[in-house]
C-alpha cells in the first residue's frame, strides 16, 4: 500500500482501476495493488481475531457520550502518528478504542471502556539485546531497573534480516513479546522469537523496538537496538 497526494483539482478519489484500488484513510488517500485477501488461519492472527471479536459488542454498549469522548480524546492525544509521508494525522475515537484495548489484551488484561489519560508516557531510557542461533537460543531483552514500575508493561517488535550492514528497519516489524508488570529487568523472549520468525542462523541481524504501556493502553515512542545473531 503507498499513501498518494492528490493535486488541488482533485478532492479524492475511491474504487479499483487498472488493477489498482484507491481508497483514504486517517493517514489520507491511498493506493494499493487489488487482490483477494487470503484467510489465514496462524494461531497469532486466530488470536488476534479473537480479541477484536469482543470490541465491537463493548463499543455498541456504551452511550454516545461516551463514545463522543473518545472522538475529542483523538482530536488531542497523548500519542503522535505519521502516514509514510510524515504527515502526522488523526485516529478517530474507535480507533482509539481499538488501539488501547488490543494493546491491553496482548498484556494480558480484561478489554475496557474507560477513557485513558490525555497524558503522554515517556520512552524506556535503553534497551538491551541478545541472541544466539535459534532454534536453540537464548534470545534476552534488558531494561534499565525501576523503568517498567506497577501500572505499567512492555511491547517489542522486532524484525530479522540476514544483512549485518543493514542500519535501520522501519517496516516488517512484528510483535513478538508483551506483558504487564514483568518482573526483574529481564525477559527471554526465545520462544516468541522461534514462533514469529523460526529459526535464524548467526550472522543474522535483529531489529527491536520497545515500548513501554501504560495500564490504560497509552504507550511510549520507542526505545531501538539491533543486535548480531551469534
Amino acid at each position: 500500500m503507498a499513501i498518494i497526494k492528490l493535486g488541488t483539482t482533485v478532492v479524492g478519489i475511491r474504487g479499483t482501476i487498472g488493477g489498482l484500488t484507491f481508497s483514504a484513510g486517517s493517514s489520507g488517500p491511498y493506493a494499493r495493488q487489488w487482490s483477494r485477501a487470503p484467510r489465514s488461519n496462524s494461531s497469532l492472527q486466530s488470536q488476534t481475531r479473537g480479541r477484536m471479536s469482543q470490541i465491537p459488542e463493548l463499543w455498541q454498549g456504551m452511550t454516545q457520550s461516551e463514545r463522543d469522548d473518545f472522538d475529542l480524546f483523538g482530536l488531542s492525544p497523548p500519542e503522535l502518528d505519521f502516514n509514510s509521508l510524515g504527515e502526522q494525522y488523526y485516529l478517530t475515537g474507535w480507533q482509539w478504542f481499538v488501539r488501547i484495548n488490543q494493546r491491553r489484551q496482548s498484556m494480558g488484561l480484561a478489554p475496557t471502556t474507560a477513557l485513558p489519560s490525555d497524558l503522554g508516557v515517556s520512552a524506556l531510557s535503553s534497551i538491551t539485546l541478545a541472541a544466539a542461533a535459534l532454534p536453540t537460543g537464548p534470545v534476552t531483552i534488558e531494561w534499565p531497573a525501576g523503568e517498567l514500575p506497577a501500572g505499567y508493561g512492555s511491547s517489542l517488535f522486532m524484525a530479522a534480516h540476514p544483512t549485518l550492514a543493514l542500519k535501520t528497519m522501519t517496516s516488517r516489524l512484528a510483535q513478538v513479546w508483551s506483558q504487564f508488570e514483568p518482573a526483574g529487568t529481564t525477559a527471554d523472549i526465545t520462544a516468541s522469537v522461534l514462533s514469529r520468525f523460526g529459526s535464524l542462523p548467526a550472522g543474522y541481524k535483529l531489529f527491536a523496538w520497545c515500548y513501554r504501556v501504560r495500564e490504560d493502553g497509552v504507550r511510549s515512542p520507542a526505545a531501538t537496538t539491533t543486535t548480531e545473531i551469534l
